[in-house]
């Protein structure tokens, strides 16, 4: 056994501090056209190619005003107001891409808005959501209903009422509708500001860049699509996106460093984990197989949920995108390249009785939470009360997949107890090892694909 010394017995280790950074100035780019209620692609550039930039600490700043259905008078009254955000500011996209150096970096087409969610979901812990994440508009549901009365007052005569806490209160709807939504006619402006890395996995690499050009390209939902709640308005009128940046510069020490090295031609591999959504034909069918396109990346893990759609008949505010189903599945498992994972497939019942098993399940997502957190330390957001009954994921560890140049196919099994009152989708969100080329000239700094 090999014996070490504390730390605190180092008395010659001088204090570390960091010269490396001159300055750093926030820039703001604006969207290349001001977003209305009927144009649905937004899309951002920058240009400032001498710059040295940091997309890790980017944000969007995305503002808009609470708007009735006729426009911009509201109706009166809490009662008359009850709709918030979907659940977080990213949910309001349902495409989003970004381009580095003329390159498509990464992109998530139509699932944005699942992909995100799920990203914020994984890595949020407790404190992380009530700051920086709730600034994003993210507040966990922690009831289906977008219900806002905390008690609830029963008995009829003066001397037997009575008052208790209300089942169905909602306090990740009440916290958005206080952000967002309104109880009077007043007209009420909301900003909330988006760090880049929640749509874009590639912004999460800390490093700079220089002389290469960044596009942004958003598409957003309908305005019924991104609201909850139960009342007709408010909409969310989206009137102004801008991305924050910040303008990184070196000390004169690292500069001429930087500059050397690049003279030279930079030539170095970037990796990072890329997460991406893939859905599922809507079906009632009790047994499902699907497998999707063939990717060139090697899954190190994915995220499995199903979502019922919505009912005929009901409006599509009261339908909740972030809030997903058990669907009464009794077995799931994921075949990548002929090998299921886990070996020994998920067995579960869902059942609110004293039969519920899923505890397996849940014990799975937390060995993802363990190892890959990458926000501020601290618990997960699920606990198994909510697991069951409001974010039922599975989490399959592909970590240990063997690599092959041939690609990865990944096929999902399925099979449920009872057959769904209405079509359920399966999401699967992948999460893959990402690498591009970097290479560097006097001009500065190009991301190819590898």
């Amino acid at each position: 056994m090999s014996e070490i010394t504390n730390e605190m017995f180092n008395l010659n280790q001088d204090a570390l501090r960091d010269t490396s950074v001159k300055n750093v100035i926030m820039r703001e780019y604006r969207s290349e056209t001001t977003p209305t209620d009927n144009e649905l692609n937004i899309n951002i550039n920058v240009r400032d190619t001498s710059e040295w930039i940091d997309l890790s600490g980017s944000y969007l700043e995305i503002s808009g005003t609470s708007k009735g259905t006729g426009g911009n008078s509201l109706a009166s009254g809490a009662a008359a107001t009850n709709s918030a955000l979907e659940n977080g500011v990213s949910s309001i996209f349902s495409t989003s891409r970004l381009r580095v150096s003329n390159t498509l970096v990464e992109s998530n087409d139509v699932y944005s808005h699942i992909n995100s969610f799920t990203k914020q979901l994984m890595n949020t812990a407790d404190d992380y959501a009530r700051s920086i994440a709730l600034n994003a508009g993210f507040a966990l549901d922690t009831t289906p209903q977008a219900v806002s009365d905390k008690f609830v007052l029963g008995g009829v005569a003066f001397d037997t009422r009575t008052v208790s806490d209300n089942p169905q209160y909602n306090s990740g709807f009440t916290t958005r509708k206080g952000q967002f939504g309104l109880t009077t006619a007043a007209r009420k402006r909301s900003t909330f500001h988006l760090p880049l890395r929640t749509l874009f996995s590639f912004c999460s690499v800390s490093k700079v860049l220089k002389g290469c050009p960044v596009r942004i390209e958003l598409v957003r939902r309908s305005l019924e699509q991104m609201m909850f709640g139960t009342t007709a308005e408010p909409f969310f009128s989206l009137d102004k996106i801008s991305l924050w940046v910040p303008i990184v510069q070196p000390s004169l020490e690292v500069l001429a460093g930087l500059e050397s090295e690049l003279a030279r031609g930079l030539s170095v591999p970037w990796s990072y984990v890329n997460w991406r959504t893939y859905a599922s034909d809507a079906s009632t069918a009790t047994t499902r197989r699907w497998t999707y396109t063939t990717i060139s990346e090697k899954p190190l893990g994915a995220f499995l949920v199903c979502k019922l759609s919505k009912a005929a008949g009901t409006n599509e505010k009261q339908f909740n995108n972030m809030i997903f189903d058990n669907a009464d599945v009794r077995r799931a498992q994921i075949v990548v390249n002929g090998v299921r994972y886990p070996y020994q497939e998920y067995e579960t019942n869902w059942s609110s009785g004293t039969n519920q098993d899923t505890s397996r399940v849940y014990a799975g997502l937390m060995e993802y939470m363990e190892k890959n957190k990458s926000e501020l330390d601290g618990g997960s957001l699920i606990n198994p009360f909510n697991h069951s009954s409001l974010y039922p994921f599975y989490y399959f560890n592909l970590h240990n997949l063997e690599e092959t140049t041939a690609g990865h196919q990944i096929s999902v099994e399925v099979d449920l107890n009872t057959a769904p009152a209405e079509n359920m989708t399966m999401y699967l969100v992948v999460l893959s090892d990402t690498q591009f080329q970097v290479v560097g000239g006097l001009e500065g700094v190009q991301v190819l694909k590898k």
